[in-house]
């Protein structure tokens, strides 16, 4: 089986490869150009990421579904499909801020342990360290610090680079958790919350059939990412006495473009790997769409009147003829193959109009109240 996906991925990409490619590649110049801003500007790196490197990874999926589709794919596709992101009907699949969160976190988590270790291994160092700094104002022991921070910490720098690169590799692999939640509103046109929502039950399921796979396609250009992010930040740390933040930044400009004839493969094969397991999403999303109606439909899970429940009634039965319609523009037969179809329930909608007849109720009672005091 990874043979066969090896071979189609690797098939795909050679007939669309000049395009895939170019596309790629612009990917990468925009990564670099973040880079590059980040090391003027500390933290534009995140703010680039959740509005253009985010977007157009969309644009990337989306173009590489067309073309295992066998479809025509240009640049105005390209532009089109980063402006669509900012939709509701993607913007949430990758859930970027928590992914980003995490990162920190484990950052902190690093940080941590280094700290700890130092502390074990060079414990009077450090307790002299504690010492000094209370002999000096902030300033002049961070100062201080700084200039003799081998005598405390040896070869901090180089930790310090290790660990961005972990941290990268770490948002990475949380970022590509919730790719399959952009293949399904891609394949399934709900919105990205519910799409998030059904790949956070499911994904957990085919995790270990998932990178199995994958890694079986892309396991070189983690290897070239590795040497290329070690190699040169080695060289920008040690040859051109860069910061240890500036050779990581470097590290990671040479890594990861050395690695970007790998992305539209990575992005096919798990395309490939998504659509031996839609079954499971579209079943979980009629899981959940059952659910919902059958919440609404229970007298036990709302305080409604029978008029109310009335209304409700008609909503849902309104809900499954306009779905019932879609489906036969669509050419597919009854409710159980939604393949194509957006499926949203409009409980705004519902609570909106229960309150005002709610509202209205209690104001007519007390018109009859006040009526009958006169």
């Amino acid at each position: 089986m990874k043979n066969i996906l090896i071979r189609e991925s690797y098939e795909i990409l050679k007939n669309n490869s000049e395009k895939l490619l170019t596309f790629s590649f612009i990917y990468m110049v925009i990564f670099v150009v973040a880079l590059l801003l980040d090391r003027l500007f500390f933290g534009a790196f995140i703010i680039v990421t959740c509005f253009a490197l985010i977007p157009y990874f969309l644009s990337l999926q989306r173009i590489t579904v067309k073309a295992c589709h066998n479809e025509s794919i240009n640049f105005t596709d390209f532009n089109q499909y980063y402006k669509s992101y900012f939709t509701r009907r993607f913007n949430g699949c990758y859930r970027v801020v928590i992914t980003i969160l995490k990162a920190f976190v484990f950052c902190f988590f690093l940080d941590f342990l280094l700290y700890i270790y130092y502390l074990i291994v060079n414990y009077d160092e450090m307790m002299r360290l504690v010492e000094i700094s209370q002999t000096y104002s902030l300033d002049e022991f961070m100062i201080y610090l700084d200039q003799n921070s081998d005598l405390f910490m040896p070869h901090y720098d180089a930790f310090a680079i290790v660990i961005m690169g972990l941290v990268f590799l770490f948002f990475i692999f949380c970022l590509f958790r919730n790719l399959f939640a952009a293949y399904f509103s891609i394949e399934t046109p709900v919105v990205a919350p519910i799409a998030a929502r059904v790949n956070k039950k499911v994904f957990p399921k085919i995790r270990h059939d998932y990178f199995k796979k994958v890694s079986s396609v892309i396991w070189p250009s983690l290897i070239i990412f590795v040497l290329g992010y070690g190699g040169c930040s080695f060289l920008g740390y040690q040859v051109l006495a860069f910061s240890a933040h500036d050779a990581a930044l470097f590290g990671f400009a040479i890594g990861v473009t050395l690695c970007f004839p790998y992305l539209s493969l990575y992005l096919i094969a798990s395309y490939k790997i998504f659509l031996e397991h839609a079954h499971l999403y579209r079943a979980e999303l009629n899981s959940m769409v059952s659910k919902q109606f059958h919440s609404l439909n229970d007298d036990k899970n709302l305080n409604i009147t029978d008029e109310q429940k009335k209304q409700i009634d008609e909503l849902i039965s309104q809900m499954t003829s306009e779905i019932e319609k879609m489906a036969k523009e669509n050419g597919i037969e009854g409710l159980e193959n939604l393949d194509n179809l957006e499926i949203k329930i409009d409980t705004e909608k519902v609570d909106e109009e229960t309150t005002l007849n709610t509202s209205n109720e209690v104001k007519d009672d007390k018109k009859e109240d006040a009526d009958n005091e006169e």
